[in-house]
C-alpha cells in the first residue's frame, strides 16, 4: 500500500461517532468539575491572603487580580 492509501484509514473519525453522547457527557461534566475545583481554589486563596495581609495590601491585590482576570479573559478570545 502507497501512503496515499493509507492516510483516509489514518484520518478517519467514524469510531469516534459511536460514543459521541456518552463521549460529549464526559467532557461537560469535566468541565463543570473543574471550574468547580478553580472557584473553590480562587476563593480559598482570596481568604488567606485576605488574612494574610494588611487591608491597603488586600485592596491591591485585589485590584491587580481583576485587571489579569480581564486581560485573560482578552487573551482566550484571541484565540478563538
Amino acid at each position: 500500500m502507497t501512503a496515499q492509501q493509507e492516510s483516509p484509514a489514518l484520518l478517519s473519525t467514524e469510531h469516534l461517532r459511536a460514543d459521541l453522547k456518552g463521549r460529549s457527557v464526559r467532557g461537560g461534566l469535566m468541565t463543570i468539575t473543574w471550574q468547580g475545583i478553580h472557584f473553590a481554589l480562587t476563593a480559598v486563596s482570596t481568604i488567606v491572603l485576605a488574612h494574610l495581609l494588611v487591608p491597603s495590601d488586600c485592596g491591591l491585590v485585589a485590584m491587580v487580580r481583576a485587571l489579569t482576570t480581564l486581560a485573560q479573559g482578552f487573551a482566550d478570545l484571541r484565540t478563538v
